[in-house]
């Protein structure tokens, strides 16, 4: 557990060995063994969904089919505060995106 949401909750991490709860997607980056859990979300249900209490702030941003809509929750995090992420998590913009909020990955 990395915050003060429920284990297995948005900001806690994931893998093999420490899966997230059943409804919840452990969501991984290319090359990562290491993941974090993330639930389903609509706009609609943001406030809900990706409810978290830690630094950065849950969002509905993630899109897990190319061009989909957003259907997952992330924490969204600006790389130039400290701390911008839970522990363990860092801070990573998109190269070339132009923006200067980004997401918290382990």
């Amino acid at each position: 557990r990395r915050d003060g949401s429920a284990p297995g909750g948005l900001g806690s991490t994931c893998g093999a060995m420490a899966p997230c709860p059943s409804g919840v997607q452990c969501l991984t980056v290319p090359g990562a063994t290491v993941g974090f859990c993330s639930p389903t979300c609509t706009p609609a249900t943001e406030a809900t969904a990706c409810a978290y209490a830690g630094p950065g702030r849950g969002a509905c941003a993630i899109t897990t089919l190319p061009g989909g809509p957003t259907d997952h929750c992330g924490i969204v995090c600006m790389p130039t505060m400290s701390p911008s992420c839970p522990p363990g998590m860092t801070c990573q913009v998109q190269m070339g995106s132009g923006m200067t909020v980004g997401f918290c990955f382990p």
